[in-house]
């Protein structure tokens, strides 16, 4: 192997700070990653606050679950009260003696599952949370907890 074929060391410090143009024939490093320039975008490096694409987790996982949550909380309200009561009463022989109640909470929530309209109002409630994440760094999530009945 010849000497010309091994190549030359990274230059120093020194040298790239003192460098005139053309002098040295070297370029630093770029760096590489796996995620798309989105994803790294924005003032904090968190992704483009105004990006309004979706990825599969956030369609099949993340807005689903603001739809259960919203549907059970605010839509189906009567339904689940219904539900927990009887629940609370029958303890143990939920199962057999809250059937019917149950069912109809689930068939309520899946009613709204179905809902255009009711999906593009969650789809915006998500994208609306990930804009104020990614412009401030500041988490809001979605829990049960928080979601009180009253």
């Amino acid at each position: 192997m010849a000497s010309d074929d091994i190549p030359a060391p990274p230059p120093t410090k020194e040298q790239v700070e003192n460098n005139q143009e053309g002098e040295l024939n070297w370029r630093p490093r770029t760096e590489w990653t796996v995620l798309p320039a989105s994803f790294a975008a924005g003032p904090l490096g968190l992704g483009d606050p105004e990006d309004t694409s979706l990825r599969k987790v956030e369609k099949e996982v993340l807005i689903p679950m603001v739809m259960r949550d919203k549907a059970w909380m605010e839509k189906c309200r009567p339904e689940v009260i219904d539900f927990e009561k009887c629940a609370k009463a029958e303890e143990f022989m939920m199962m057999f003696r809250c059937r019917e109640k149950n069912n109809t909470m689930q068939r309520c929530v899946k009613a709204w599952f179905r809902d255009e309209d009711f999906k593009e109002e969650c789809k915006q409630i998500y994208l609306d949370k990930r804009k104020h994440y990614r412009s401030t760094g500041e988490g809001q999530k979605l829990r049960r907890e928080e979601m009180k009945w009253q």
